[in-house]
């Protein structure tokens, strides 16, 4: 997808050991890839690790405001009933 969109969209990409993060137009296209070089995370681990919710609040008036980590520690786990 990022590369389809690099074609019309210039992006800037930064990479550390865990995560590539594409991202164009001031931050309202970003693509974050987890490294995962063994295929041993799935979509439900992103989601999990609060993924969804980044989503959701990526370039908004709540990102970045310490709420939660992508790929940290779940923070949603007591509105979980069992």
């Amino acid at each position: 997808m990022q590369r389809k969109l690099a074609e019309t969209y210039p992006f800037k990409t930064v990479s550390d050991t865990a995560f590539i993060d594409h991202s164009a137009l001031n931050g309202r296209i970003r693509i974050i890839l987890k490294e995962n070089p063994n295929g041993l995370i799935y979509h439900t681990v992103q989601v999990e690790k609060n993924g969804f919710i980044f989503s959701i609040l990526s370039n908004t008036k709540f990102d970045r405001r310490k709420y939660f980590t992508y790929f940290g520690d779940r923070v949603y786990g007591e509105f979980i009933s069992e």
